[in-house]
C-alpha cells in the first residue's frame, strides 16, 4: 500500500499492519481519507488512522476475495460496498456489521458499478457470470436483480446520476443504453476493456489501446450520434536526446470515478489523472513512485562504479534498462544503446554473469544476449514454440569476481523437432544429393545444428542429414529426391540418420519466415533478427527533435503494442492475473513456466556467452522428467547439475549424458527439491519444497537437514551464495504474521554456511520477492510491487 499528499509527487509505503500485500481493491470511507479499507486475497484490513496502521477485519476470510468498493446508500442511510466472491458485502459508514447481498461469484470481470439517482436507496451493477447484471437494494440482505442474458459484457459501467443509462463492453465493442436495458446502441468504440461514467455524464474507456473519453454520448441535451471519442494521452521527453513523444499510455488496469473530483487510470506504466478542464493531457501522479514488478534484473560492470547497467524484465511492461545503476532508466534510445530488449514482450529474466558485462534476455522462445551489459543486444529464436528461461553458466578456474567461461545452460521446453531419427542406419547421399559437412558434432548438436539451419532458411531443399559416429563424427546434410519411405537406408553401426518431416517442416518454416524474414529472401540472418527487435509505430506518437529537456520523465519509449510480445511467434495473451513463483531463488510469473511439457524437456546450450546463433540441445532423459533448472559449481566447471522435484542428477559432457539420480549413501538425499546452492565441490545446500533444506560438506556422501531454517520449513524459498562464498543469502515467502514476521516476504543472511541466521527483512513489505544476482557486495533484490532492491553485506 502506497500513500501520496502533494498529488503523486512522493509516494510513501504504507503496509504496516498487512501481511499478504498483494492488494486486489481499495475503497476510501471519509472525504479527509483516514478511513479505508484495502482487499487482499481472502481478506480485508481497515485503517482508521490514514494508513498508519491497518487491522485486519475479524472474520473477513468468509468474503473470499473482494473485487471493488463503492460508497452508496441502504435505506437512506450511507453505506460501503464491495463486490466479492460470496456476494455484495455491505456495512454502514458509521461503522456496525457486515452483511452480504446474494449472489456470489463477482471476480475482476464483476466490478462493482453503482449509481445513486435514487432517492433512498443505490442501484449496483456489473458484469455478473459474463452478463449485464443490474439490482435495485432493498436491504443490507437482499437487491432486487435483473440478468440481461443476451447482453454478454466484460464490464459494465452505470450513470451515477441516471440508473437508466449504461455502457458496456464486449471487446471489440462498446455498447449504450439510455433507457434501463429496453433498448442498445453500438457506440463505434473499439479497442476497449474497462469503462465509467462520471457524474457530469463523461463516458470513458480504457484498455490496452489507451484511454479515451467521450462527452457527447449519452441521453440529454448536447449528444449526437455518431458520438465522438478523443484519446488522453501522455507527454514524455527523453533527457538524454530532448526527444519528445506525445502517445497514450496503454495497458490500462482500472478506472477510478470520484478520485479528488476527477477520474483516474491505473497503468502498467503507473497513475494517470484526467485534468478538471477539458485538456486531454493526463497528469502524471508517479514522482518517486517504484511499485513495478520487476522479475529478474542483470547487474553488469558496464562503465564503472554508479555506471553499472542493470537491465530487468517486468510485468505487465516490456523490459527496462538503467546505464547509471538505476538512477534513471532510459532504456534503449541511442545507436549506441543499440536494439531493444522490448521485443520479448512482458515477463522472462534478464541474467547477468559475474562482474562481466556478458548478459542474457530470456522470455518464451526469446535469447538476448549481449557483451556490453545490455547493449547491442543481439536475438535468437528458438522454433516449434518453444519455452526457454533460468540459464546458468561456466565459471573461469579461480575467478573471484563470477567470471564466465563462455558456457551457457538453460532448461528448453519445446514440442518435437520435425525429423526421425534413424540410429545404425544411413543412407549413402552422393554428388548432387550432398550438400555440405557442418563440421564437428555429437549425435545431439548435429541435429539441432541441422534443424536451427533448415528452419532459418540456410540449407534450403535440406531433407536429411547423418552424423557419422562411426568415424570422425562429423555432421552431414544433403538433399534427397522423393518420398523419403522409398530412401534404402543401410546398416551402420554407430552413425545416426536424421529424417526430415516435410509437412510439420514446412509448416514451421513458413511461420518462422513470414514474421522475421525482413527482406524477403527467404533466410534469417542477424539483419533480420535486429530488424525483428525494433519498436512498432504508435498512432499517438508525434516527434519533436527540438524540444528543451523539461525534466519530464526519462522512461524508455520502447514497448510492444501486444500484451506479450511484438513479433509474437506463439500467439499473445493478456495474463494480467498471473501470480509470481520461485524456481530456485529467481521470480517468474506463473504464466511463463510451460504447464505441461509433454515429456520434451531439455538442455539448450551455447559456448559463446549466450552469442549468435550457434546454439544446440541435448534431450533430457526420463529419469529427469520435470527437470526446470540447472547450475553449476563456482569451483568446477567440468559439472553440470540438473534439478528436478524427484531427481538431482549430474553430467560430465555438456548435458549430453546424465547419472542416475544422486543418492547419498546413508539415503539421506530426499526431496521434493526445489533447488541446489553450491559454494564448493564440498558444500552444497539442496532446497526442498514444503521441507527444511539438506546441506553436505562431503560434496554429497552425506546429507543432514538444516535444522536452523525449521520454522520457516513450509515457506517458498531460494538461496544464493555471494561471489566468494562467505554469505548465503536465504529469501521467499510465507507463513502467519508476527511481531517477528510483519509481512509474508522475508529475507535471512548466513556467513556460516546455514548453521546460523540474521533477518534482513528490515523494509521489505512485498509478498513475492526472488534474488535478481550478487554483484560484489550487493545483493540485488527483484520484487512484486517494490521495484529492484539491494543491500550490502559482506561478500
Amino acid at each position: 500500500m502506497l500513500k501520496s499528499v502533494d498529488m503523486g509527487k512522493h509516494w510513501t509505503v504504507m503496509s504496516n499492519g498487512i501481511f499478504d500485500t498483494r492488494i486486489k481493491s481499495m475503497g476510501i470511507v471519509d472525504e479527509k481519507g483516514d478511513h479505508v479499507y484495502v482487499a487482499v486475497p481472502g481478506g480485508i484490513y481497515e485503517t482508521t488512522d490514514a494508513a498508519e496502521t491497518w487491522t485486519l477485519v475479524n472474520n473477513s476470510h468468509r468474503f473470499g476475495t473482494c473485487y471493488s468498493f463503492k460508497n452508496g446508500t441502504i435505506l437512506g442511510e450511507e453505506y460501503i460496498f464491495a463486490s466479492c466472491d460470496i456476494g455484495i458485502i455491505n456495512i454502514p459508514v458509521k461503522g456496525g456489521e457486515w452483511n452480504v447481498i446474494p449472489p456470489g461469484g463477482w471476480g475482476r470481470a464483476g466490478y462493482l458499478t453503482v449509481s445513486d439517482s435514487l432517492e433512498n436507496t443505490s442501484v449496483l451493477g456489473g458484469c455478473l457470470g459474463g452478463h449485464v447484471f443490474i439490482g435495485t437494494v432493498i436491504n443490507t440482505t437482499a437487491a432486487n436483480w435483473t440478468s440481461f442474458t443476451d447482453r454478454p459484457c466484460t464490464m459494465l459501467a452505470l450513470n451515477p446520476n441516471n440508473k437508466d443509462h449504461f455502457i458496456y463492453t464486449k471487446p471489440p465493442l462498446t455498447y449504450q443504453s439510455t433507457d434501463g436495458g429496453k433498448t442498445y446502441e453500438s457506440l463505434n468504440h473499439s479497442n476497449i476493456f474497462h469503462c465509467g461514467i462520471d457524474r457530469v455524464g463523461n463516458l470513458y474507456t480504457a484498455a490496452m489501446g489507451g484511454a479515451f473519453i467521450s462527452r457527447d454520448c449519452g441521453p440529454g441535451p448536447n449528444m449526437k450520434r455518431p458520438c465522438s471519442w478523443q484519446g488522453l494521452y501522455d507527454k514524455r521527453v527523453q533527457r538524454r536526446t530532448n526527444r519528445t513523444t506525445v502517445r497514450g499510455a496503454h495497458d490500462y488496469q482500472r478506472i477510478s470515478l470520484d478520485f479528488g473530483g476527477s477520474v483516474s487510470f491505473s497503468s502498467d506504466q503507473g497513475l494517470f489523472i484526467k485534468t478538471k478542464d477539458d485538456n486531454l493531457e493526463l497528469i502524471k501522479a508517479n514522482g518517486n513512485l517504484s511499485n513495478n514488478i520487476a522479475l529478474k534484473a542483470s547487474i553488469s560492470e558496464g562503465d564503472g562504479p554508479g555506471k553499472n547497467y542493470i537491465v530487468t524484465a517486468v510485468w505487465d511492461w516490456a523490459p527496462l534498462a538503467s546505464w547509471d545503476s538505476g538512477a534513471h532508466w532510459p532504456s534503449w534510445q541511442t545507436a549506441d544503446d543499440g536494439a531493444s530488449g522490448t521485443c520479448i514482450g512482458e515477463g522472462g529474466g534478464s541474467y547477468g554473469m559475474g562482474k562481466s558485462n556478458h548478459m542474457l534476455l530470456m522470455h518464451h522462445h526469446n535469447i538476448l544476449a549481449s557483451t556490453r551489459g545490455g547493449k547491442n543486444l543481439s536475438r535468437f529464436v528458438v522454433p516449434h514454440g518453444a519455452t526457454v528461461f533460468g540459464p546458468t553458466y561456466s565459471m573461469l578456474p579461480g575467478t573471484q569476481t563470477a567470471e564466465p567461461n563462455g558456457a551457457v545452460y538453460a532448461p528448453l521446453f519445446m514440442g518435437g523437432m520435425p525429423w526421425d531419427t534413424v540410429a545404425d542406419k544411413i543412407f549413402a547421399c552422393n554428388g548432387t544429393e550432398f550438400v555440405a559437412d557442418i563440421g564437428l558434432h555429437t549425435n545431439y548438436s548435429c541435429i539441432a545444428t541441422v534443424d536451427i539451419g533448415t528452419t532459418y532458411g540456410w540449407y534450403p531443399g535440406v531433407n536429411y542429414a547423418v552424423w557419422r559416429g562411426d568415424s570422425d563424427k562429423h555432421c552431414h546434410i544433403c538433399k534427397i529426391p522423393g518420398n523419403s519411405t522409398n530412401w534404402e537406408l543401410k546398416n551402420e553401426t554407430g552413425v545416426f540418420s536424421f529424417v526430415k518431416q516435410q509437412a510439420k517442416a514446412d509448416r514451421d518454416i513458413k511461420k518462422m519466415m513470414d514474421l522475421l524474414d525482413s527482406d524477403g529472401d527467404g533466410r534469417i540472418d542477424d539483419h533480420d533478427l535486429v530488424a525483428s527487435m525494433s519498436k512498432p509505430d504508435n498512432s499517438f506518437a508525434e516527434e519533436d527533435p527540438d524540444d528543451p529537456d523539461d525534466g519530464d520523465d526519462d522512461d524508455g519509449e520502447d514497448y510492444c503494442d501486444s500484451d506479450e510480445e511484438c513479433s509474437d511467434i506463439d500467439g499473445g495473451k493478456d495474463e494480467d492475473d498471473s501470480t509470481g513463483i520461485l524456481i530456485g531463488s529467481t521470480l517468474y510469473m506463473s504464466s511463463d513456466i510451460p504447464k505441461s511439457t509433454g515429456g520434451k524437456e531439455w538442455i539448450i546450450k551455447n559456448f559463446n556467452y549466450g552469442q549468435g546463433m550457434n546454439w544446440t540441445w541435448t534431450p533430457i532423459p526420463d529419469h529427469m522428467a520435470g527437470t526446470n533448472a540447472f547450475t553449476t559449481d563456482p569451483t568446477n566447471a567440468s559439472t553440470i547439475y540438473g534439478i528436478a522435484p524427484n531427481c538431482i542428477s549430474r553430467s560430465y559432457d555438456q548435458g549430453d549424458t546424465w547419472l542416475p539420480c544422486w543418492n547419498a549413501s546413508d539415503g539421506s538425499f530426499k526431496g521434493p527439491f526445489s533447488g541446489l546452492v553450491i559454494k564448493d565441490s564440498k558444500t552444497m545446500i539442496a532446497m526442498r519444497s514444503g521441507a527444511v533444506p539438506l546441506r553436505t560438506k562431503d560434496g554429497g556422501n552425506t546429507w543432514h537437514e538444516l535444522e536452523s531454517c525449521s520454522i520457516i520449513s513450509t515457506f517458498s524459498m531460494g538461496a544464493l551464495y555471494s561471489w566468494s562464498g562467505k554469505t548465503l543469502a536465504l529469501l521467499g515467502h510465507g507463513g502467519s504474521q508476527s511481531p517477528s514476521h510483519p509481512h509474508a516476504g522475508f529475507v535471512w543472511r548466513s556467513t556460516d554456511d546455514g548453521d546460523t541466521w540474521t533477518d534482513e527483512t528490515g523494509d521489505l513489505v512485498t509478498m513475492a520477492v526472488g534474488a535478481a544476482q550478487w554483484y560484489e557486495e550487493k545483493l540485488y533484490l527483484n520484487t512484486m510491487g517494490q521495484g529492484i532492491l539491494y543491500k550490502t553485506f559482506e561478500w
